[in-house]
């Protein structure tokens, strides 16, 4: 049989039924059926080919199908049908069962958000928020409180201005509502950066054909609360030092006056034209909701049907009379009622039966069914991966475009994931993981507050450094002049990060792995390559100006950590072979310098827990025996009890996998060192760190802790001369004899008497007496290299010891 690769179904998949020019469904390649052109008489689709299709059918994408001679329907018509059938479907199937898996989880909380009004939202959430409330409440109203809030207005109005960020952010909800009527309001609202007037021909024209065709006028709308903002940015969350800027500073105060102006005056264009459009579609017989009609109650009045579209157009264009936590709410957060106007529409979608429910729900499942259907769609033609699990970062976005990540949803994906990644989230072992809610919230903080922890915490809620003087004066900057830098002029990633911000479309830059998953699949190494991990440092290395500049300065830090500890592991084993130090001093100093590496390696971010391949479990494994083999009031690595758990890791994964850790430690295997991974494994196999060494002893201590003792003892021994002329039990006395039980005491000393040791244990210290060099703190690397095999002892023992020399000499040859 033959199999297909999901690039292969995918490639397959992406074709068209005729010159009209709409997908297929993802299913119809499956296990290699081929589909044949269709065609369509009376609306009715007919197999087989006819003739004037003589063009070629499967086309990978749709430009390549524009360029062979192929046309398409427009673009908002496509978009519209392909809503309709596939994207309520992903959406439903993906996206809503993330959400529903949320509904009984977790405590809840309650928080007044629109001055009286108390919500329900998730007890994690609902804590922070009450927790800043209470921190300025005492300021609000009072002169320092005064002042506080200045610097928050004219910071505010400084940080929001200079781009044209409506069109990705507010005008959302409507351009998924009806996209064909928004981009009209786009294209009047544009011609609002060079024409001031453009507002006032927009609104004479507009009262025109209300009069013409008998609906209600601006003025009737203003009347009944549809929110219609002056220029300056008054009634929304812009304000400030607009006017001042404007004047003092030149070209850059021009700029800030025109975009101050297409967010003003494009809001008023949106929201009238929105208000229209619910009218007529109330007018001819219902609110429209997937398909169906929704009346509003039986007997409202004109006046209260204009009510209720006036509160629902301005909350869903980012307006609202409420403001949340009122003037703590303005102290707070950056932009109070487009947060507020959130936080009601999402309540009014899954709570309300009245008309504003029932557009507020139309409104998001139109949003978020198309954004997850492009954003699929999208993904699915150029390979990638689309995530809807809320908790993950790469949440909803179009990925990789141009090293870049953009989400269609604006601020909407943000607020789901906060709330989603508050409530705790039951984990594949039955515990769980609590909620994380406060960046969320530090990324709704009004200018103060946010710069006050930034600078307190020494990072923003992303993550970044913020008391350098670049991200310092980024803070104070309007958002999208801020996120502007060299990369924005020098690559394709960074002008289209800068394009896209300046719209308001949310762009992230790719993580530092995806970057250099990119670059490194650009140079043939893929991530299923067993040596992917080795090829990786090595490219690196030798590729040092094309690692993604984020993380240049850490995989410089890497390499000089490696280089300096491999530099050392070289002086430890020649250290060795010119006999300036025991075995023991060897190994206790090699795993030393193992765990110096581990934690400064740790430190940057080298080593990760979650393991995808053989090799990352190998090194993940190998680095935990370190971690386990820590003494737990020094801290030091017990060498002996490394060895001790390293000798069967050695066993299971064998000498592939210790030449792996390695070679990407950076430092190959020495004369020294592999000689001794050779006797580890070869007493490990004998079964050496498997048997009990003593019999008859009485305290409670195991025989690790035993030999542990007994170890410092042999230490203070070596280092003092003094002491090699008192006995062992005399200096075990003298060392010991207040730290541990007279019972602990006499079992050490115990341990240096034959008679307490097991037999068995004895034969193998005599079969395998050259591997055990290595525990010996006398030996060094020429009493190893001059060691001879056992020879015959008495006669009465003479089969018993040449079983043992039989078995030994089996089992060095086995592993060598």
């Amino acid at each position: 049989m033959m199999v297909i690769t999901r690039k292969e179904r995918v490639r397959r998949a992406i074709k068209f039924q005729d010159p009209d020019g709409f997908y297929l469904p993802r299913n119809v390649a499956e296990n290699g059926r081929e589909l044949k052109p269709q065609v369509r008489v009376a609306n009715r689709p007919i197999g087989g080919a006819a003739a004037g299709f003589e063009k070629p059918r499967q086309m990978p994408t749709m430009v390549r199908g524009i360029k062979a001679g192929f046309s398409y329907p427009p673009f908002n018509e496509a978009l519209t049908k392909y809503v309709d059938s596939v994207a309520i479907r992903v959406a439903e199937k993906n996206l809503g069962k993330a959400v529903l898996k949320l509904e009984k989880k977790g405590a809840r909380g309650r928080v007044s958000l629109f001055q009286t009004r108390d919500v329900d939202i998730p007890a994690e959430v609902s804590d922070v928020i009450n927790k800043e409330v209470a921190k300025i409440k005492g300021v609000v109203g009072s002169e320092e409180g005064n002042l506080f809030t200045q610097i928050n207005n004219n910071l505010r109005g400084i940080m929001a201005s200079g781009d044209a960020s409506r069109v990705g952010i507010q005008s959302l909800p409507f351009m998924a509502d009806n996209p064909r009527l928004a981009l009209a309001s786009f294209r009047v609202a544009f011609r609002t950066l060079l024409d001031p007037d453009a507002i006032t021909e927009f609104v004479k024209n507009f009262d025109e054909q209300a009069l013409a065709k008998a609906t209600p006028t601006s003025d009737r709308w203003v009347s009944s609360g549809l929110e219609f903002s002056k220029s300056s940015g008054a009634g929304t969350d812009i304000g400030g030092l607009s006017t001042i800027i404007e004047q003092k500073t030149g070209p850059f105060g021009s700029l800030i006056k025109r975009t101050n102006r297409l967010f003003s005056d494009g809001g008023n264009i949106d929201r009238l034209n929105m208000a229209d459009m619910l009218y007529k579609q109330q007018q001819e017989g219902g609110i429209g909701l997937l398909g169906s009609a929704t009346n509003i109650k039986s007997g409202a009045s004109e006046q209260e049907i204009l009510d209720a579209i006036s509160r629902i157009v301005n909350r869903s264009s980012g307006f609202t009379d409420n403001v949340i936590g009122g003037d703590l709410g303005r102290a707070i957060f950056f932009a109070p009622r487009f947060f507020t106007s959130q936080l009601e529409t999402i309540i009014k979608a899954f709570s309300d039966g009245t008309i504003e429910g029932q557009i507020a729900r139309r409104q998001m499942t139109k949003l978020f069914a198309a954004g997850a259907g492009i954003t699929f769609l999208i993904n699915e033609v150029r390979d990638k991966e689309t995530v809807f699990d809320p908790r993950d970062s790469n949440f909803m976005r179009i990925r990789d475009v141009f090293g870049a990540d953009i989400s269609l949803f604006g601020p909407w994906d943000s607020l789901i994931r906060g709330f989603v990644r508050s409530v705790p989230h039951p984990t594949s072992d039955g515990g769980f993981t609590l909620g994380k809610p406060d960046n969320f919230l530090r990324s709704k903080l009004s200018p103060v507050l946010s710069l006050t922890i930034d600078l307190i915490s020494g990072e923003t809620f992303l993550g970044e450094e913020s008391r350098t003087p670049e991200n310092l004066i980024r803070s104070v900057m309007p958002f999208a002049l801020g996120d502007i830098d060299e990369e924005s002029f020098t690559t394709t990633a960074g002008a289209v990060e800068a394009a896209t911000g300046f719209l308001g479309v949310k762009t992230t830059p790719l993580t530092f792995s995806e970057e250099l998953d990119n670059l490194l699949s650009n140079a043939g190494i893929e991530r299923d390559d067993p040596d992917y991990l080795i090829k990786r440092r090595e490219w690196m290395a030798q590729n040092q100006d094309k690692v993604p500049r984020a993380k240049r300065g850490e995989f410089k830090e890497r390499q000089e950590i490696r280089d300096d500890v491999t530099s050392r592991r070289k002086a430890n084993e020649q250290f060795t072979i010119n006999g300036k130090q025991s075995l023991v001093d060897f190994r206790e100093t090699r795993s030393g310098l193992l765990k110096e590496q581990r934690i400064r390696l740790d430190a940057i971010g080298d080593f990760s827990s979650n393991t995808n391949t053989q090799q990352e479990e190998w090194l993940d494994s190998y680095f935990n025996i370190l971690e386990s083999s820590q003494d737990e009031i020094s801290g030091d690595v017990n060498s002996d009890l490394f060895d001790t758990a390293l000798a069967p890791w050695l066993a299971t994964n064998g000498k592939e996998a210790l030449d792996f850790v390695h070679e990407f430690l950076g430092a190959g295997l020495g004369e020294v060192e592999s000689a001794y991974y050779d006797d580890l494994r070869v007493l490990d196999e004998a079964g050496f760190f498997n048997i009990n060494r003593y019999r008859g002893m009485q305290s409670s201590l195991t025989e690790a802790e035993i030999n542990q003792w007994a170890s410092h003892v042999d230490s203070a021994r070596l280092a003092n001369p003094s002491l090699q002329t008192q006995t062992f039990a005399r200096t075990s006395k003298a060392l010991l004899g207040t730290v541990i039980s007279p019972e602990e005491l006499r079992d050490v000393i115990n341990s240096r008497k034959v008679r307490f040791e097991n037999p068995e244990y004895t034969k193998l210290k005599r079969d395998f007496r050259k591997e055990l060099l290595w525990f010996n703190p006398r030996a060094d690397w020429n009493a190893y290299t001059t060691s001879q095999p056992v020879q015959p002892t008495a006669s009465g023992s003479r089969r018993g010891t040449r079983r043992g020399r039989v078995r030994a000499r089996s089992i060095r040859r086995s592993i060598r």
